[in-house]
């Protein structure tokens, strides 16, 4: 996370309720006490289906601007519709679930209600997955670039222009 943490307090997404948080390389939770046991379902569904990817992007994330999935689980509605007022709303089993998800200073923001979370940990998995497959694509790119500038860098060496 590029932005200082005191500016996520100032966001609209953060609420002063969140008393507690988990980090992990690229993913944050945010979260408030009593709901620990929904951040932590997140969590280890997160780290059981993306395990792989988690830990090829954990370097990546902490030099990247942009590359940090913030998960905002907020305790109530009301809460949550203020800080995602242009949210959507998921069909699961017959009910409406609303998930918001938006961008603050490059960074992920996923949001949903605490009891709702354990339905919505398919839909957080797509997004993150969806998250680092585009660090996983901007890396390669840059590492293209890089090859490519190594390249021409040790096929112009010294050579001597006329400006």
């Amino acid at each position: 996370m590029r932005a200082p943490f005191s500016a996520l307090t100032q966001s609209r997404f953060f609420h002063n309720a969140f008393n507690s948080a988990i980090f992990d390389g690229p993913v944050r939770i945010y979260f408030v006490q009593f709901h620990e046991t929904n951040a932590l379902k997140i969590y280890f569904a997160l780290q059981d289906q993306l395990a792989p990817m988690f830990n090829s992007v954990k370097d990546y994330s902490k030099t990247s601007a942009g590359s940090t999935v913030l998960i905002m689980v907020y305790p109530t509605e009301e809460v949550f519709k203020t800080s995602f007022p242009n949210h959507s709303q998921e069909q699961i089993n017959g009910n409406i679930k609303l998930f918001g998800q938006d961008i603050w200073e490059e960074e992920t923001i996923l949001g949903l209600i605490a009891d709702d979370s354990e339905d919505l940990i398919p839909k957080i998995i797509k997004e993150v997955k969806l998250s680092f497959e585009t660090w996983s694509n901007k890396r390669a790119i840059t590492d293209d670039i890089a090859g490519e500038l190594d390249r021409w860098d040790s096929n112009t060496e010294g050579t001597e222009y006329d400006y």
